[in-house]
C-alpha cells in the first residue's frame, strides 16, 4: 500500500472528526468520550449495513470507555494544528473533558447527503445521553472479548452474531429510533 493509500483514510476520518465537532459545538458535555461514540456507531451501523465504515477507518482500539478509532489522537494533533479546531481541558464533575473548539469551518461536501443526515442522526443521539449512558452501550460482546489497549477491527461487529443479532442489534436498534422519541 502506498503512501497516499495510507493517508486516505486518515484523511476521512479527519473531515468527519471536524464535522462532528462542528455540528457538537453547542453541546456542553461534548468531550472525548461521545466523540468516540459517535465514530464508533457510525461505523458499525455503516458497516452492517453498507459493507464499509463511514470514516474510513477499520481500526479500533478498546479502551475503558469503549472503542476508539486507532489514529483518533493524530487525527485530532492534527485539526489542531492545521488550526481548524482548538482542544481544550477543563473539569467536569469528577474527571477532566476534552472539548473541540471549532475554529473553522469543515468541508460539508466530503459527505453525501444521506451520509450527513446520518452522522447528523446519531450526533444528535449520543448527544443526547451522559457519557456513561452512552459508553455501556458499547461495552457489548466484541468490546467484553478485547483486552485494554487491544486492536478491534471493525468486522468484529460480526464475530459472535448470536450475541450480537440479538440483544445488541435490538439495543442498536433502539438506540437509533430513539432520536424519534
Amino acid at each position: 500500500m502506498s503512501a497516499e493509500e495510507e493517508r486516505r483514510p486518515m484523511e476521512r476520518l479527519k473531515e468527519l472528526v471536524h464535522y462532528i465537532c462542528d455540528i457538537c459545538k453547542n453541546e456542553s458535555a461534548f468531550g472525548a468520550t461521545k466523540l468516540n461514540k459517535i465514530l464508533w456507531y457510525l461505523d458499525t451501523f455503516a458497516f452492517l449495513k453498507f459493507g464499509k465504515s463511514l470514516s474510513g477507518s477499520t481500526k479500533y482500539v478498546k479502551r475503558q470507555y469503549g472503542p476508539v478509532p486507532q489514529r483518533i489522537l493524530t487525527v485530532l494533533e492534527e485539526l489542531e494544528a492545521e488550526k481548524a479546531i482548538l482542544i481544550e481541558e477543563r473539569e467536569y464533575y469528577k474527571g477532566i473533558i476534552r472539548n473541540y473548539i471549532v475554529l473553522k469551518a469543515p468541508d460539508e461536501e466530503v459527505f453525501t447527503a444521506e451520509e450527513k443526515e446520518l452522522i447528523n442522526d446519531m450526533a444528535q443521539t449520543v448527544c443526547r445521553r451522559t457519557a456513561k449512558e452512552i459508553s455501556d452501550l458499547s461495552h457489548n460482546a466484541v468490546w467484553e472479548t478485547a483486552k485494554n489497549g487491544e486492536e478491534i477491527p471493525l468486522y468484529a461487529v460480526l464475530a459472535v452474531p448470536d450475541k450480537i443479532t440479538s440483544k445488541d442489534e435490538k439495543r442498536f436498534d433502539d438506540f437509533i429510533m430513539s432520536r424519534h422519541s
